[in-house]
């Protein structure tokens, strides 16, 4: 599946691409926050993962569900 990766950080793409070998999606990470106005990049994948910096109001969530996506993760990385 296809997922539009928002406000990762290198230490964030390093992980979830390591972590991705053994799942086989393609992960395309943008370095901008997921806002109500950065939406529209996401309408044409069919997942999005968000970070905590991100934006993500009924705007925003509107967007997606009338224009794209239909499932939106939260990505919480955790060091132990």
């Amino acid at each position: 599946m296809r997922v539009a990766v928002f406000s990762a950080k290198k230490y964030d793409r390093e992980f979830l691409t390591a972590v991705n070998d053994s799942h086989g999606h393609s992960l395309e990470f943008f370095k901008t926050r997921l806002t109500k106005v950065s939406a529209s990049v996401a309408r044409e994948f069919p997942a999005v993962s968000i970070f905590v910096n991100d934006v993500v109001v009924e705007a925003t969530l509107t967007d997606l569900a009338q224009h794209g996506p239909r499932v939106v993760t939260l990505c919480r990385l955790q060091q132990r």
